[in-house]
């Protein structure tokens, strides 16, 4: 029969068993800290390290219309729109077409004003013959008055003929303002759906060129711009780019700023921005910090390319990593395609 114990004597038991407990657990997680840890080598082929610096080198091209003048965060949104959004985000691009567009209601304006024959050029007026200018001769006087007639005539037609070739001609100014500020916006539409610049950015460096031009000339902002674009417009593609990179870029839309008060014409503000339009169409390239490539030494009896000597030697280093990267970095710089190489 096993014996009893007190109170005092079972909790004292207790206690000397929790205080073995927590050593046993002490002495485990002791023997775990001294325990070896070992991880697996991570394997990195030189294929893999060749891809990724390949990747890299083709992430350096940046076309200079996109390059901003501050950094602004990134939100992540490169701006691709799948095909079955492009006519949504052309169509949100183009309604500036539709907003507060001054010039196309100034054209209008014009064409009512010619309508009614008011800014048509005053016109020599026609004095009626008298009886008494010709001393009483009515022979001389009914020929004089049939001429008086005739020209009346031709006059009147040519008022009219001159009327509708000017309204003719503001329609056409109208229709070709339209149609180069719609291609602007299409192109620019273009440049959202390749993922180049989102729509957000977009729409915001257009707003802020349209606001420069609106503190240039109060009241007229819209109108220049669109000008400006169907003038860039017939010179070739590109106004799209170019307002872009004014829009981010506020040293550059100053200096527009800068040219058109001195020169109101708007000829010097062509100019710089047609240097513009000539400088954005070729991608720039960082330039590397590489050392120039040596010339290579070609004996009279060698028949061999740089392309196959630099082969060569990718494949001699064999396993050595940098070596080889080297090898490509100066195969690319010499317009030598290694997409190809391998071992």
């Amino acid at each position: 029969m096993a014996e009893k114990l007190t109170l005092a004597e079972l909790k004292a038991q207790n206690a000397a068993e929790e205080e073995a407990e927590q050593e046993t657990e002490v002495v485990e997680v002791e023997e775990q800290q001294d325990a070896k840890v070992t991880i697996a080598p991570v394997e990195t082929t030189v294929e893999e390290i060749e891809d990724e610096e390949e990747e890299s080198a083709e992430s350096e091209d940046v076309e200079s219309w996109m390059q901003e003048e501050v950094a602004t965060p990134d939100d992540g949104d490169s701006g691709f729109k799948p095909n079955r959004e492009a006519a949504a985000v052309r169509k949100k691009l183009k309604a500036k077409l539709h907003e507060k567009d001054d010039e196309l209601e100034s054209l209008k304006a014009e064409i009512e004003r010619l309508k009614s024959g008011s800014t048509t050029a005053p016109q020599t007026e026609l004095k009626r013959p008298k009886l008494e200018d010709f001393d009483y001769d009515e022979e001389a006087y009914n020929a004089a008055m049939d001429d008086y007639y005739d020209k009346r005539v031709d006059t009147k037609l040519e008022s009219k003929q001159s009327v509708q070739q000017q309204r003719e001609a503001a329609e056409r100014q109208k229709k070709a303002l339209e149609e180069a500020v719609d291609r602007h916006y299409t192109r620019a539409a273009k440049l959202v759906e390749e993922g180049k610049v989102s729509e957000e950015k977009y729409t915001q460096a257009d707003r802020a060129v349209r606001e420069s031009f609106e503190r240039i000339a109060k009241g007229n902002g819209d109108k220049i711009v669109d000008s400006l674009i169907k003038t860039l417009d017939s010179l070739g593609e590109g106004s799209e780019k170019v307002f872009y990179q004014l829009g981010v870029n506020p040293a550059k839309m100053q200096e527009v700023a800068n040219l058109f008060a001195t020169d109101p014409t708007g000829l010097s503000t062509v100019a710089y921005l047609g240097k513009l339009q000539a400088s954005i169409q070729s991608p720039t390239k960082r330039k590397s910090s590489a050392p120039a490539p040596s010339p290579e030494l070609k004996g009279s009896g060698s028949t061999k390319t740089p392309g196959e000597a630099l082969l060569k030697r990718y494949k001699k280093a064999g396993n050595n990593v940098q070596a080889r990267l080297d090898i490509k970095r100066e195969a690319k710089r010499q317009g030598i395609d290694t997409r190809n190489w391998s071992d």
